[in-house]
């Protein structure tokens, strides 16, 4: 892989906790109005519903709307929050103004956050007051008036007369109800109805989001173009693009722009969290006998000169992609390092001074505007200051481009394809969406799930205090906190206080750190730190600046039988250590940088197992187990489960 310049780094100076303050947390105006995603959300969950085909008016419920036939548009959202879609053709959501035909008109809105900039209309939607949708018979006339202002109407387009059989056909083009005039910056065209397709991607709207397209007839309502959605072992992982398709072959991202077949979205798929994970390249492996794009000895196997000749032989070279999905990294030792490879111990008769074998995770695709330092060693670059953001963008060209001189064994890529792989990770948000024991985890005025993100606001070192000027706040996360006063009862209920009681414990649960490089030094042994002390940015957890840290991953039983190991010697003192990853020390030369790495995003966590850059801990308990062993942090057994919980709920 070709080398490039990189930006060198002082160690920032240490921050101290304090808990209390407010946060620059809050949620970014997109054109100075809310922004929502929720009709998109709205249309995924209703395929997993059960549809009503027999003209009966659907079952309203929060995020998931089981439809009748109808073609009605839900109403969106504010601010982040959930929002409340109707039923097409059946019963209105709680955020709706009037219902569609065949069911129930609902109050007038009131329960969720409205959009700022007014409600949106679906073009496909019923006449006005009094008029009856051309689909259906029974059910009553809508109301006139419909929803409040700012909500705006969302009305049905046609239902069904009881007793018959199918649903009858949308109505087509009806005129907007009172106040329903679409939201300025909304997509053309009504919402997706029921069984019918968007028409195109997910639409930025001031006030709303909406697919364009007319609705159709029948049960469900077709999946949005810009959306993935996927079941996990704590629920499901939403992953969305705000400006266009997520899964189109034609994009940069997605063609094989080097010389064995691969693209970017070899290593990094929308129903993974956009990484990698054992299972997902297991299933690839069966479903290719190990011949897919994925499975090239150049990085993919545990040295490029391994045998691929058999199946049998496939499955061993590849078996730490397929085990823990981690990626052959080949760096030489630096010119300028002030430091010695002594010995090698490679399992596999590869690694050298000229190449080391280091084997890491595929980073996440996705949420990458919250980044500070592209890959684990920064090697691509990093971003800080008034500019970090066209600075953040070059860095994801160099790493494109390096990846498809690497990974993907290629030569020119030229700037026009670099540009369109930037842009399109670039609008890429990904989060965990329900819970299997909390449900929709944007209920009851909670913000889970990817479209806060969209909205999160965000710059370099927004909570640094050595490059914002601001002081720490470890409120990082507030995604639960309506949550930790809830007096409902049930297991559900139960589940969604945990979850606030893990967030809070990550915000605000004091532990001591020592003998971290990166953060410990000879002036300040010791740190008193929370979780949200390094996983600093609001919202996203993250960290706002491009800081390198040694947690102690990579020496003593951490240096497992399948690892390659190092033994590096210092010049100037002669200490010597023995590690699997030298990580960031690679890149500056430095041995006070050895095995240091980034922190990681933590946004949709539960979808990407296995965890830390070498996937050493296998589940989200496990990677709390570490730390709470590691600083001694004393959780208890109830403390270390909610926690856990939290994590899985990002």
């Amino acid at each position: 892989m070709t080398n490039r310049p990189h930006t060198s780094l002082t160690t920032a100076p240490a921050r101290t906790v304090a808990i209390a303050g407010d946060r620059r947390r809050g949620l970014a105006a997109r054109g100075g109005l809310a922004f929502t995603l929720a009709l998109a959300l709205a249309a995924a969950s209703c395929t997993q519903g059960d549809a009503n085909d027999s003209g009966t008016a659907g079952t309203t419920m929060r995020g998931t709307a089981q439809g009748g036939a109808g073609g009605g548009a839900p109403a969106a959202g504010g601010h982040g929050g959930s929002a409340q879609p109707s039923a097409t053709g059946g019963a209105a959501g709680a955020d709706s103004g009037t219902a569609g035909a065949g069911g129930q008109p609902s109050s007038n809105g009131g329960a969720g956050l409205a959009g700022a900039g007014g409600g949106i209309a679906a073009t496909g939607g019923t006449a006005g007051a009094g008029a009856q949708p051309s689909g259906g018979s029974s059910g009553g006339t809508p109301t006139a008036t419909g929803g409040q202002a700012g909500s705006g109407p969302v009305v049905g387009s046609g239902g069904a007369a009881p007793g018959t059989g199918v649903g009858g056909a949308p109505a087509m083009g009806g005129s907007a109800g009172a106040g329903g005039a679409p939201a300025s910056g909304g997509g053309a065209g009504g919402g997706a109805g029921s069984g019918g397709s968007p028409g195109g991607p997910i639409v930025l709207g001031s006030g709303g989001t909406r697919p364009s397209g007319s609705g159709g007839t029948g049960g469900t309502i077709a999946a949005v173009p810009g959306m993935v959605s996927t079941t996990n072992s704590a629920g499901s992982s939403t992953t969305v693009r705000v400006d266009g398709a997520l899964t189109d072959d034609t994009f940069a991202f997605y063609q094989p722009l080097g010389s064995n077949g691969r693209s970017c979205g070899s290593c990094h798929l929308p129903d993974q969290a956009m990484s990698l994970t054992p299972a997902g390249a297991l299933a690839i492996f069966n479903a290719t006998d190990g011949n897919d794009p994925l499975f090239r000895p150049v990085d993919g196997a545990v040295s490029p000169l391994a045998d691929v000749s058999t199946v049998d032989a496939r499955r061993t070279a590849y078996a730490m992609l397929l085990s823990k999905a981690l990626i052959r990294v080949g760096l030489p030792i630096p010119a300028n390092a002030d430091f010695d490879l002594v010995a090698v111990n490679d399992p596999y008769g590869y690694a050298s001074a000229a190449e080391l074998s280091l084997f890491r995770r595929p980073l996440p695709a996705a949420n990458l505007r919250f980044l500070s330092t592209v890959m684990w060693d920064g090697r691509e670059g990093t971003a800080t200051g008034t500019d970090a953001a066209t600075l953040l963008r070059l860095a994801l060209l160099t790493q494109a481009d390096d990846a498809t001189l690497g990974h993907a064994q290629g030569g020119t890529v030229g700037a026009p394809n670099l540009s369109e792989i930037a842009d399109f990770e670039l609008g890429i948000y990904t989060a965990q969406a329900s819970s299997t024991t909390a449900g929709p985890l944007d209920a009851l005025q909670a913000f889970g799930g990817p479209l806060p993100l969209v909205q999160q606001n965000f710059f370099a070192g927004i909570n640094d205090p050595a490059l914002s000027g601001m002081s720490f706040d470890p409120n990082v996360f507030s995604t639960y906190a309506a949550w930790a006063a809830t007096t409902d009862v049930g297991a559900d209920a139960d589940a969604r206080r945990q979850i606030a009681r893990g967030e809070q414990l990550f915000n605000t649960r004091t532990f001591t750190v020592t003998g971290v490089a990166g953060l410990n030094t000879p002036d300040q042994p010791s740190v008193t730190a929370t979780c949200s002390f390094c996983h600093d940015a609001p919202g996203a957890g993250s960290s706002s600046s491009p800081r390198f840290f040694d947690i102690g991953l990579t020496t003593g039983a951490k240096i497992t039988a399948d690892l390659p190991s190092y033994t590096l010697r210092e010049r100037s003192t002669g200490t010597q250590v023995i590690v699997s990853d030298p990580g960031r020390a690679l890149i500056t030369g430095a041995f006070k940088d050895v095995s240091t790495f980034k922190v990681p995003t933590l946004r949709g966590l539960a979808g990407r197992a296995p965890y830390f850059h070498n996937g050493s801990a296998g589940s989200l308990s496990g990677v709390v187990a570490f730390y709470n062993a590691k600083f001694a942090i004393g959780l208890t057994t109830d403390e270390r489960a909610a926690l856990t919980a939290f994590l899985a709920s990002l």
